[in-house]
């Protein structure tokens, strides 16, 4: 280290100045392109954290106000007198009964039509009588003994999504 010093020493004063601004410049470009750069990281990965959180938010919001939706429709069902009716049903194959049932596929039908984002809705009573509109049983077997029947049934005043 002492021979390269002694060198740098005996050249003049321009060649020194030349290589202290070189070293600087050099210096300062590596040191603001380091900071600029990490800089600029932070504040892209800042932003896209603040995008997530709301689009997240708005995810949320959009989902609560659907189910909100979906309970109201619920509720204006339960409410009505020809599907409370429904649900008194034991054979459903009378003239009364599919009467009834038709009435209540109307309903259906106009909830359908008001919200085209919902794929069907099914009314199943405890004697194992069902109403949709687009709901197929594919099955024989009985829906009240399907799990989702069954934790409905034990919890009538919850909200149950099912997929």
């Amino acid at each position: 280290m002492g021979s390269s010093y002694s060198f740098f020493k005996k050249k003049g004063i321009r060649v020194q100045l030349l290589t202290y601004f070189i070293s600087l410049i050099v210096l300062a470009v590596v040191v603001l392109s380091g900071v600029g750069s990490m800089l600029y990281s932070q504040a892209i990965q800042s932003e896209s954290n603040l995008y997530t959180e709301q689009m997240i938010s708005q995810i949320k919001t959009n989902i609560d106000s659907r189910i909100q939706e979906m309970e109201n429709i619920i509720y204006f069902l339960s409410q009505d007198s020809r599907a409370i009716e429904f649900f008194a049903v034991h054979y459903g194959a009378g003239e009364e009964d599919l009467a009834l049932r038709k009435d209540v596929k109307s309903i259906l039908g106009r909830f359908e039509k008001i919200y085209p984002e919902i794929a069907g809705i099914l009314i199943v009573n405890k004697n194992d009588l069902e109403i949709s509109n687009n709901i197929q049983r594919i099955a024989r077997d009985p829906l009240v003994s399907e799990k989702w029947y069954k934790k409905a049934v034990e919890n009538p005043d919850t909200m149950h999504l099912f997929s």
